[in-house]
C-alpha cells in the first residue's frame, strides 16, 4: 500500500457527518432529565433510576452489538450498514421529546423505551461498528489520523454552536410540549439527513476475509473483560467521568433556569467551548513535534496546576 498517499477531500469531510449530527442530537439529549421532570411530570428521583437501568442494559448490547459486527458480511460492507442505525437515533429522539400528554407511570415507561433505544440499541450499534467502518474505507491506517482530528474538530464546532442556539430556541420556543416538538423536528430531520452522507459517500474498499480472520466468541469477550484489569479501571474510570458529566449538565440546565430564572444564559457558558476547539485544532501539530504521550502529561498536568 502507499503509505504516503493524502487522505481525499471526500472522506475527509463526508466521514465527519454523522458525528455532527449525533453531536447535535447530543446536545438536545443533555435537556432530557430536564424534559422529563418539567413537561412529563416525572420525579427527578424516578429519571435517575430509569436511567441507571438503561445504563446497564447498554452494557450487555455492546457485547451484542460486537457480536453482530463481527458476523456481519454484506455487499456494501462489514461495518456500513449499521451506519443506518442513525434513522433509528434521530427517530426514537424526535418521538422521547414529541412525548403526548399521558399518566406519569404510562410517560416513565415512554420515556425508559425511546432512552434505552437511542442509547442502548442505535447509538451502540453505530459506535460499535465506527472503527471497523473506518478501518476497511481507508487505504492505509495513516491516514485515520487526519480523519479522526478532522472529524473532532468539526464535532466541537457543531457541539459549541448547539450548546449556544439550543438554550435560545427552548427560552423562547420550548415552553410547551408544542414547542419542544417543533425543536426536534426542526433540528432533527435536517440533521437526520446530514447523518446518512457517510453512509452514502463512504464505501468500504475492503470487507475482511473470513479465512484470515477468526471469529471471536461471546465467552471469550467475557473472559476478556474479567480478566483484564485495565479493562476494568478503564471501566471504572469511563463509569465515573460518566456519572460526573450527566450530573454537571443536568445540574446546569435547573441552575440556569430556576436560580438565575434565564435558560438562555447556558448560551454564554457554550462560547467558553471556543478554548476546546482551539486545543483540538493544534494537537495534531503538538503530537508531531513532542509526541502524544509528552502532550497528555503535559496537559493533565496544566489541568491540575
Amino acid at each position: 500500500m502507499n503509505q504516503g498517499k493524502k487522505t481525499s477531500k471526500k472522506l475527509l469531510f463526508a466521514w465527519p457527518t454523522q458525528t455532527v449530527s449525533f453531536t447535535v442530537a447530543s446536545v438536545i439529549l443533555g435537556y432530557t432529565t430536564f424534559f422529563a421532570t418539567d413537561y412529563m411530570g416525572i420525579s427527578p428521583g424516578t429519571v435517575g433510576i430509569l436511567f441507571m437501568i438503561s445504563k446497564t442494559f447498554d452494557g450487555f448490547t455492546d457485547i451484542v452489538a460486537g457480536y453482530l459486527i463481527d458476523r456481519t458480511h454484506t455487499k456494501i460492507g462489514k461495518a456500513r450498514p449499521y451506519a443506518l442505525a442513525s434513522l433509528g437515533y434521530w427517530g426514537f429522539v424526535i418521538l422521547l421529546f414529541s412525548a403526548p400528554q399521558m399518566s406519569v407511570n404510562i410517560g416513565a415507561i415512554y420515556l425508559f423505551v425511546c432512552y434505552t433505544m437511542i442509547n442502548s440499541v442505535f447509538l451502540t450499534l453505530t459506535q460499535c461498528s465506527e472503527s471497523v467502518y473506518l478501518a476497511n474505507a481507508i487505504e492505509n491506517s495513516s491516514q485515520s489520523v487526519s480523519v479522526l482530528s478532522f472529524g473532532n474538530l468539526i464535532s466541537m464546532v457543531f457541539t459549541m454552536a448547539g450548546s449556544i442556539i439550543v438554550p435560545q430556541l427552548i427560552k423562547t420556543i420550548g415552553t410547551t410540549r408544542e414547542g419542544w416538538r417543533l425543536i426536534v423536528i426542526a433540528l432533527g430531520v435536517p440533521f437526520m439527513i446530514v447523518g446518512l452522507i457517510r453512509f452514502l459517500v463512504v464505501k468500504e474498499i475492503r470487507n475482511g476475509d473470513d479465512n484470515q480472520i477468526s471469529k471471536i466468541r461471546v465467552k471469550d469477550m467475557l473472559r476478556l473483560l474479567a480478566g483484564n484489569k485495565y479493562i476494568l479501571i478503564f471501566s471504572v474510570i469511563i463509569i465515573v467521568a460518566n456519572i460526573g458529566n450527566y450530573l454537571v449538565s443536568t445540574a446546569s440546565t435547573y441552575y440556569y433556569q430556576y436560580i438565575m430564572n434565564d435558560l438562555g444564559l447556558a448560551s454564554i457558558m457554550a462560547i467558553t467551548l471556543l478554548s476546546v476547539v482551539i486545543v483540538i485544532g493544534i494537537t495534531p501539530a503538538l503530537e508531531r513535534q513532542f509526541g502524544l504521550t509528552n502532550i497528555i502529561v503535559k496537559k493533565i498536568i496544566i489541568k491540575q496546576i
